[in-house]
């Protein structure tokens, strides 16, 4: 075989350093909104993270349904061993089961500013 000489730009440089860059693993949670779902060789689905907008690969080992039947296009928070670069972005999640998935209620099913005032007059007295 022939050998050819390769330059060694600072772009390359910059790539060869990102992809063998220590990952760090922690216990943690990442909230966004699930909306890829891969059920082929492994099971994965893509964690869009709300501060980043960056995917998050997310595998499991329990039945797919949960995720469509609750979690699916909804805003979440994901709870799992988590693999991060050294700058803390998350890479990926390992969810080690259904109940780590967390729901967050749709705006229609939160209170609205009517029923917080009237908590906080019943807590606080009305002081208007």
């Amino acid at each position: 075989l022939g050998s050819a000489r390769l330059e060694i730009t600072k772009h390359i440089e910059a790539n060869v350093e990102e992809v063998t860059k220590e990952k760090l693993k922690s216990i943690g949670s990442i909230e966004g909104t699930i909306e890829a779902v891969s059920i082929h060789r492994r099971r994965l689905f893509k964690l869009y993270d709300r501060r980043t907008g960056l995917a998050v690969d997310c595998s499991f080992q329990f039945d797919e349904r949960a995720i469509f039947e609750q979690s699916w296009n909804r805003r979440v928070m994901v709870r799992g061993v988590i693999w991060s670069r050294a700058d803390g972005r998350p890479l990926r999640i390992q969810v080690s089961k259904a109940d780590d998935i967390y729901v967050f209620p749709l705006d229609e099913q939160l209170p609205s500013a009517d029923d917080v005032r009237g908590i906080l007059d019943a807590t606080y007295g009305n002081h208007q």
